[in-house]
């Protein structure tokens, strides 16, 4: 089991990667080809859709996963294709809704940004993009759900490189004026290589007269609101710890911490996706089984901490020369707020599956009570170690960070302890003794390496961080190899 989820994240994570990988190079061809002002515009639009897109989604492309994967599990094949019908059918329905949204909210995004009405237009060009994306997450989520990997790797990997050529493309023949034609048409790829993919084994059709259309829709929508609102709660914890930053150490401060927080949750962040894609779905199908699900829980932590360990702990070593790569020299004050806030990560690969469980049982206010508790904790922990920082440190600046890094390492360590508590309690899991032993002595590793990136002197502060991540890797493939 433990190989398999090995196996499973390792594709996911590579072919994520890539993704990122190739941002980074589409970044590249629009600053050269369309300017600072063409980058903004894309980053400008892009959040526009993001943001119209899971508003108006209602999370139905994750809500989706836990049915699909429970009914895959069993063997339903004839329900699993009346489901994919019905499925289908809500998100032609909320896509449509989404693209009627866009085109009524067109002007106010306009005006929000501008103070004018010239970009409407161009937000209603920009409105089949809203429709497309709900599509295009309900025909990942068949993937997903019914464990094809392989074709979601290969969906995701080729849209990739074919987001690079629509891309390069647009912009070298008509410049900015490519950046809406370029989103969309990049969208509507990925939405037909999935949906090729996916109507091999479900042809498309729909179920709106499906005598479980009704019943189907409200217990897509209720998980999904849920999962949709979770979110939402983040992006507003977010919002509230960049406001606070910026009234007590100004937009300075802020985008210090922007910068912090990105380098200690976005890289490793491309290991627990694999998580939603693959783990989500065969935890649903066992749910009611307390001890297959446990037994899977505690395979997913191990291989989980076994990645994210030496990740984290090597990423520590090399910080002092990552950050100036990276970014510049006037953002080296984030390395010890990132060095503290690393640790996050650990608790966050040991808690993360366990997180799962109330989605998996479809207790939709479980997980979203939990996701605002911790949230609410985070704000107050950023914040009040920052404060604290100031006054403790002998360089005040430079000490908030480092207490708002602790801030976030407190947060996830209060998260832990409550999902543990509340799902042991509610759902009866426990974490085998074989699973403790193993993150207590990972949690030792990186606890020494993370200490010697921080007060190590020298080479060692980089040596020692290194050789702590490589004896961590070595323990994590011994771990998962005995299966």
């Amino acid at each position: 089991m433990k190989q398999h989820l090995l196996k499973a994240t390792g594709l996911l994570t590579g072919v994520q990667t890539l993704g990122v990988v190739a941002s980074i190079v589409r970044t590249k061809i629009t600053a050269l080809l369309i300017g600072t002002a063409g980058v903004g515009l894309v980053n400008y639009f892009s959040q526009g859709i993001a943001l119209l897109s899971n508003t108006t989604g209602l999370g139905l492309s994750f809500s989706a996963v836990q049915r699909l994967g429970r009914l895959y599990e069993r063997g339903q094949s004839a329900t699993i294709e009346t489901y994919v019908a019905v499925l289908r059918s809500w998100t032609l329905l909320i896509a449509f809704f989404g693209t009627l949204v866009c085109l009524l909210v067109g002007p106010l995004m306009s005006f929000s940004a501008t103070g004018t009405f010239a970009q409407t237009t161009l937000w209603w060009w920009l409105s089949p993009a809203i429709g497309a994306t709900t599509l295009l997450g309900t025909e990942m989520a068949i993937l997903k759900g019914t464990h094809r990997l392989k074709a979601l790797a290969l969906s995701t990997g080729a849209s990739t490189l074919t987001t690079l050529l629509i891309t390069a493309g647009f912009y070298y023949y008509i410049g900015v004026e490519g950046v809406v034609p370029t989103l969309v048409s990049c969208l509507v790829a990925h939405l037909g290589l999935t949906l090729w993919l996916t109507c091999r084994q479900f042809p498309f059709r729909t179920a709106f007269c499906h005598r479980t259309f009704r019943t189907a829709g409200r217990y897509l929508i209720r998980l999904g609101v849920a999962y949709m609102g979770a979110g939402l709660m983040g992006s507003g914890a977010d919002l509230l710890i960049a406001t606070l930053l910026m009234r007590l150490g100004g937009v300075q401060t802020v985008g210090l911490y922007a910068a912090g927080f990105t380098l200690t949750v976005s890289y490793v962040r491309l290991i627990f996706s694999a998580v939603d894609a693959d783990y989500f779905p065969r935890l649903s199908a066992l749910i009611h089984d307390r001890m297959g699900a446990q037994q899977l829980a505690n395979a997913q932590v191990v291989v989980l901490v076994a990645l994210v360990s030496p990740c984290i702990v090597g990423l520590a070593g090399v910080l002092p020369w990552l950050v100036p790569l990276l970014y510049t020299d006037a953002f080296m004050a984030v390395v010890p707020m990132v060095a503290c806030a690393l640790l996050s990560m650990y608790f966050k690969a040991i808690y993360t599956p366990l997180a799962y469980y109330a989605l998996a049982r479809a207790e939709s206010k479980i997980y979203f009570f939990m996701e605002t508790l911790y949230y609410a904790v985070l704000v107050l922990a950023v914040v009040g170690g920052f404060m604290l920082g100031r006054k403790c440190f002998v360089l005040p600046h430079i000490g908030g960070l480092v207490g708002a890094g602790i801030g976030i390492t407190m947060a996830n360590l209060f998260d832990f302890c409550a999902i543990a508590l509340v799902y042991g309690h509610r759902y009866g899991f426990r974490f085998e003794k074989k699973t403790l032993r193993f993150c207590v002595l990972q949690g030792l590793l990186v606890g020494v390496g993370l200490f010697a990136s921080l007060f190590a002197g020298n080479i060692m502060c980089f040596l020692l961080p290194i050789g702590c991540a490589m004896l961590s890797a070595l323990y994590g493939w011994q771990a998962v190899k005995q299966d």
